[in-house]
């Protein structure tokens, strides 16, 4: 069975297309990456994704499913964006997972990116084997995400391990999430470049 795993970044849509077979180690059969063109807007942006996973559908489906690797806070019942720091536009309210299913015509799953990307070092990757494991991801924004006993780790509120919105200096910059001096604003990609 083939799956398609759709990330959406700050300044590029990925698309991958796993394959899993019974018995056999997940592989990853097809890959392609776009610009994302956040300043065009959410519409445009989800869009964006649907032409992606269609365009890898063409040569290496049909799949059974897309998972969505998202940079922010969700509501975990409507699919729907609360929240995307690092992603200009309208995004609060947009259903993402509803949008991406209708479009590619399979049932959707979001999860935040971080989350995502400690699942996958956890089960197939370098923390494969631990029981507990804590990831860091460096980028357009900072997150992280914790899999502890043999389990990826929410929290009470979706968010554990959102290592990236730490107050580390109480007097620091303001972050795109609104607190003052969160690791991300300290750290992230340009704020490092500049």
């Amino acid at each position: 069975m083939r799956y398609l795993g759709l990330d959406l970044g700050g300044t590029n849509v990925k698309g991958a297309v796993i394959e899993i077979e019974a018995g056999a180690e997940p592989s990853v059969v097809a890959t392609a990456t776009r610009p994302t063109d956040a300043e065009k807007g959410p519409a445009a942006v989800a869009r964006r994704m649907v032409d992606l996973g269609a365009d890898l559908a063409t040569g290496e489906g049909p799949f059974q499913g897309v998972g969505v690797g998202v940079p922010g806070l969700f509501d975990f019942e409507t699919g729907d964006i609360t929240f995307f720091t690092n992603l200009p536009g309208a995004w609060e309210g947009f259903p993402l997972r509803a949008t991406i299913a209708a479009g590619l015509g399979v049932p959707a799953t979001l999860i935040n990116d971080a989350r995502a990307f400690t699942l996958a070092e956890a089960t197939v990757g370098a923390g494969r084997g631990c029981s507990t494991v804590a990831c860091l991801t460096l980028g357009t924004g900072v997150g992280g995400g914790l899999f502890i006993n043999g389990e990826l780790h929410f929290g009470a509120f979706g968010i554990g391990g959102e290592l990236g919105h730490q107050t580390v200096v109480p007097d620091g910059p303001t972050c795109g999430c609104g607190n003052p001096g969160c690791m991300e604003a300290l750290t992230r990609a340009p704020v490092i470049a500049a």
